[in-house]
C-alpha cells in the first residue's frame, strides 16, 4: 500500500477565453524566464496564477505545475511532489531521487537534489517549473533546499514561483547576482483601460469613464474586487449609489462585497457554498456526501457560468477549488453562521475520502472535527502498512502528534506506531517506553478489538520491537533477547513479515554478542528474506549487509561476495539503490574484495559507499564507509590519501564522539605506521599501550556495521603489534598476555 499522489496538484489552470488581454505583463514574464527563479508576489486576488497559466499558453516551453498546500510542508512530500511534476514532462528526470524518497528515514534534502540536479544538466530543451502557492511553505527545511536547487540551477530549467508574500529566501543576493526576475503587485494591478474593458465587455456593464475610474482608484487595481464589484452590480438598478459608497481597505472590499454577491445568491446555492468551503479539493460526489444534496455537479456548473471564484482542476472538469481568498471568507461566514455543523462537514468528509482510500485527507478530515475515535481507527489501518513508504513517517508523526497523549496510550497499536517512529530516529529508550505502554494497554484493549486474536497480533508485535530495542541495549543480556525474540516469532502470524524481520534481526545482534557468528548469520538472513517478503527494501540493505558481515567474519568470502551480490541486483531491479543506506552493502563487498586483493573493485565500491553515506542521516555510516576507503587506500599503498580519510574521520569522530569506540583510531594508526615502516615498534607499542582498551563485551551496544572494525582494528591491532614487537626485538613476552587478551574478548 502507498500513498496515492493528488494528480490535481499537476494540473495547469487553463487560459480563460474571457479575459483582459495582458500583453506588457506577459512579455515581462516571458523575459524572466531568462533568470534562474522569477517571482511573482502580490497579496491574494492580483491574479498571480492567472498570469502564469496565459503565459504557459503563450510561451511554447514546456511548463510543468504544483500547486501547493499546506500538507507540502511536510519535506519529503514537497520533494516527491516537486520531483514528480519534472518527472511528468520528462521521463529522463528524476527517477533515481524518486526511487530515493521512497525510504522511511530521508537524507538530507540538497543530497536527493544533487542526482536531480544531474539528470537536468543532461537535457537540451528548455522547461520550467511553477510553484503555486509556495506562501503556504513554511518549512525551513524546504526553503534551504530551494536555496541549494537555484544556486545549482542549469540553464535549462527555470523556476516560477507564485506567492502572497516574500519567502524567506536569499532574494537580495540574488537580484545583485542577476539570478532573480520579479513580477510585483504594481506590474498586476488593472489600469483604468484594462478594468474598463472587463466592466464593459467582459461583464457586459454600461459603466461611465467616471465610473470605471473610481472603481479603479478604489480597489487600487485590485483584480478580485473589481470582479466583486462587477457581481455585485449585476441586476442592480442603483449601481451610481453603489459605486459611490464603494470604500474601504482589501479585506474589507471582499468581505463586503462577498456579503453583496451572497446575498444575491438562491438560499440553496449559499448554503452549498458554505458547506463545501471545508474542502480544499472536491468533485461533485463529495460535495454530495459532504451537504447531502444529490445535484452538486448542476450546482457546480451554476457557480462557474456565475464565475463565482471556482477554480477546475482538470480538463473534464469533474474536479474544482475555491479562490483561497474566497473560500476563507466562506468559512469565516459558516463559523459565525453554523460552527456546530463544522465538525459533522469534516466527519461527513473523512467518510467520503477513506471509501476512496485516501487517506491522508481522510485523516485530516477526522483530525478536524476532533473526531479522536475515527482519526484512529483510519491511522491503524494504515499506519503499518504504509510506514516503509515515502514520506509515511512524517505524515504519521504529525497525525500522532494531533492526538491527545492520553488517547494514544489507551491505544496499543499507536503506542507501537509512536515506538516505530522514536525507533526510526534512534531514540531506543523513548521507543521502549512506547513499546511498554503499548503492553501496558493491551488488557484494557482487548475488548474493543475484533477478535481475542487482534490483541495476540499486537502483542507478538509489541515483542518484535521489544527484540530489536533490547539488542541495541548494552546493560540486557543477550539471553533475554534471545528470548524476547523467540516468543515473538512463535505467536507473529506467517505473513506479519516486518514484524518477523525484527525480531530475527534482534536475535541475531544476540547471537553475535554471545559469539555465536554462525546463529547471528542464520537469523540476519532469516531477516532479510523476511524484509523482502514484505518489499521492505529499505530494511533490506540493512539487514543483507550485515549477513554479509556476519559470513565474512566466520570466513566464507565467497559465500559472502555471492549473498552481496544476489541482494545489490535484487535492490537494483526494485528501484533501492538510489536509498542512502545502500552505502552500508557497498562498504560490505569493498572489504570483501579488498581481502581477496581485487583492489580496483574494492575501491569502486568503497567510494561508492562515501558517496551515498554523504546523503545519509546516520553520521555512523558516514563513518565507517571512509573507514573502508581507508583500508583499500592502504592496499594500494596510497598513503597520502590513507592519512588524509584519517584526519577526514577523526574530524567527524570529534563531531559525534559516541559513534566511534575510543580505541579504533589509534590501533588504526599504529597499524599503518607500522605496515608504511616510518615508526619504530617500540613508539607503536607505546601508543597503542596507552590506549583504553576495550575489555568488556565483543559487541556491547555496537551495530553489525561497527563489528567488523572493533574486532579487526580494537583488537587484531593488538595482536600484530605485539608480534611485530617481538619480531623487531625478539621479546616475546608480551605474546602471552595478548594470546590471553584476545581470548577474553573472543568467550
Amino acid at each position: 500500500m502507498s500513498l496515492p499522489l493528488l494528480q490535481t496538484k499537476f494540473y495547469i489552470p487553463p487560459a480563460r477565453p474571457q479575459s483582459v488581454a495582458r500583453p506588457a505583463v506577459t512579455a515581462k514574464l516571458q523575459r524572466g524566464v531568462a533568470f534562474p527563479l522569477t517571482l511573482v508576489a502580490a497579496p491574494a486576488g492580483f491574479g498571480k496564477t492567472t498570469l502564469v497559466s496565459e503565459w504557459i499558453a503563450q510561451s511554447g516551453r514546456r511548463v510543468a505545475w504544483l500547486s501547493l498546500d499546506d500538507e507540502d510542508n511536510d519535506p519529503g512530500r514537497f520533494l516527491t511532489y516537486f520531483v514528480t511534476a519534472l518527472h511528468s514532462i520528462h521521463a529522463a528526470i528524476g527517477e533515481n531521487t524518486l526511487a530515493a524518497l521512497q525510504a522511511p528515514q530521508l537524507p538530507p534534502l540538497t543530497a536527493l537534489l544533487t542526482p536531480l540536479l544531474n539528470d537536468l544538466h543532461q537535457l537540451a530543451e528548455p522547461i520550467a517549473l511553477v510553484l503555486d502557492d509556495y506562501h503556504l511553505i513554511s518549512a525551513q527545511p524546504i526553503h534551504e533546499a530551494l536555496i541549494f536547487l537555484i544556486e545549482h540551477l542549469p540553464p535549462n530549467l527555470r523556476l516560477i514561483l507564485t506567492t502572497r508574500m516574500d519567502p524567506p529566501l536569499p532574494l537580495a543576493r540574488w537580484r545583485v547576482r542577476g539570478q532573480l526576475a520579479e513580477v510585483r503587485v504594481d506590474d498586476l494591478r488593472f489600469d483604468a483601460a484594462e478594468a474598463a474593458l472587463f466592466f464593459n465587455q467582459i461583464m457586459d456593464l454600461p459603466l461611465t469613464p467616471a465610473d470605471v475610474a473610481r472603481l479603479e482608484t478604489r480597489t487600487e487595481g485590485w483584480i478580485a474586487g473589481l470582479q466583486l464589484a462587477a457581481l455585485s452590480m449585476q441586476g442592480r438598478s442603483d449601481i451610481a449609489d453603489f459605486i459611490q459608497s464603494f470604500s474601504g481597505s482589501h479585506r474589507h472590499i471582499f468581505s463586503y462585497l462577498i456579503e453583496e454577491v451572497l446575498n444575491q445568491r438562491p438560499a440553496g446555492t449559499l448554503d452549498f457554498l458554505l458547506q463545501t468551503a471545508l474542502l480544499e479539493r472536491f468533485n461533485a460526489d463529495l460535495c454530495n456526501a459532504v451537504t447531502g444534496l444529490t445535484d452538486s455537479q448542476a450546482l457546480l456548473e451554476r457557480i462557474e457560468q456565475a464565475n463565482l471564484f471556482l477554480i477546475p482542476l482538470d480538463d473534464e472538469r469533474k474536479w474544482y477549488r475555491y479562490h483561497h481568498l474566497f473560500a476563507e471568507v466562506l468559512r469565516d461566514h459558516l463559523q459565525q453562521a453554523a460552527a456546530q455543523t463544522i465538525p459533522t462537514l469534516h466527519q461527513r468528509a473523512a467518510t467520503w475520502f477513506a471509501t476512496q482510500e485516501l487517506w491522508p485527507e481522510a485523516i485530516a478530515h477526522a483530525l478536524a472535527a476532533t473526531d479522536y475515535a475515527l482519526a484512529a481507527q483510519m491511522i491503524e489501518g494504515v499506519g503499518i502498512a504504509l510506514f516503509a513508504q515515502p514520506n509515511i513517517q512524517h505524515s504519521l508523526q504529525r497525525w500522532l502528534s494531533a492526538l491527545p497523549t492520553a488517547f494514544i496510550r489507551a491505544r496499543p497499536r499507536l503506542c507501537l506506531m509512536q515506538a516505530w517512529i522514536r525507533f526510526a530516529h534512534a531514540d531506543n529508550s523513548t521507543a521502549l517506553q512506547w513499546v511498554t505502554h503499548a503492553e501496558a494497554a493491551l488488557p484494557d484493549h482487548k475488548l474493543a478489538l475484533s477478535a481475542a486474536a487482534g490483541a495476540a497480533e499486537i502483542a507478538a508485535e509489541a515483542l518484535a520491537m521489544r527484540t530489536v530495542l533490547a539488542a541495541y541495549n548494552a546493560n540486557i543480556a543477550s539471553t533475554e533477547v534471545l528470548a524476547y525474540g523467540s516468543q515473538a516469532l512463535a505467536t507473529l502470524g506467517e505473513t506479519q513479515y516486518s514484524f518477523r524481520g525484527m525480531a530475527a534481526c534482534g536475535m541475531g545482534m544476540a547471537y553475535l554478542k554471545q559469539g555465536n557468528v554462525i546463529g547471528a548469520e542464520e537469523a540476519m538472513a532469516e531477516a532479510t528474506r523476511m524484509s523482502r517478503a514484505a518489499g521492505n527494501a529499505y530494511m533490506q540493505v540493512a539487514f543483507a549487509s550485515s549477513q554479509v558481515m556476519m559470513q565474512r567474519t566466520r570466513g566464507a568470502l565467497n559465500r559472502a561476495l555471492e549473498t552481496g551480490h544476489e541482494n545489490l541486483a535484487w535492490l537494483r531491479q526494485h528501484g533501492a539503490f538510489a536509498y542512502p543506506t545502500f552505502g552500508t552493502l557497498y562498504l560490505a563487498l569493498a572489504d570483501l574484495l579488498r581481502e581477496q586483493n581485487q583492489l580496483e573493485s574494492a575501491h569502486h565500491y568503497a567510494q561508492s559507499a562515501v558517496t551515498h553515506s554523504d546523503q545519509e542521516l546516520n553520521p555512523s555510516i558516514l563513518i565507517f564507509s571512509r573507514l573502508a576507503l581507508i583500508r583499500v587506500k592502504q592496499a594500494q599503498g596510497d598513503w597520502p590519501q590513507v592519512w588524509q580519510l584519517m584526519e577526514d574521520v577523526a574530524s567527524l569522530t570529534q563531531q559525534h564522539p559516541n559513534l566511534l569506540h575510543s580505541t579504533i583510531l589509534p590501533a588504526m594508526t599504529a597499524q599503518f605506521q607500522l605496515a608504511e615502516g616510518k615508526v619504530d615498534a617500540e613508539t607503536i607499542w607505546a601508543r597503542v599501550q596507552n590506549s583504553a582498551w576495550e575489555e568488556g563485551p565483543l559487541l556491547g551496544a555496537y551495530r553489525f556495521v561497527d563489528f567488523v572494525y572493533l574486532y579487526e582494528h580494537s583488537r587484531l591491532a593488538r595482536a600484530q603489534v605485539s608480534i611485530a614487537w617481538a619480531r623487531r626485538t625478539n621479546d616475546q613476552s608480551l605474546l602471552p598476555e595478548t594470546l590471553a587478551y584476545l581470548q577474553r574478548q573472543a568467550q
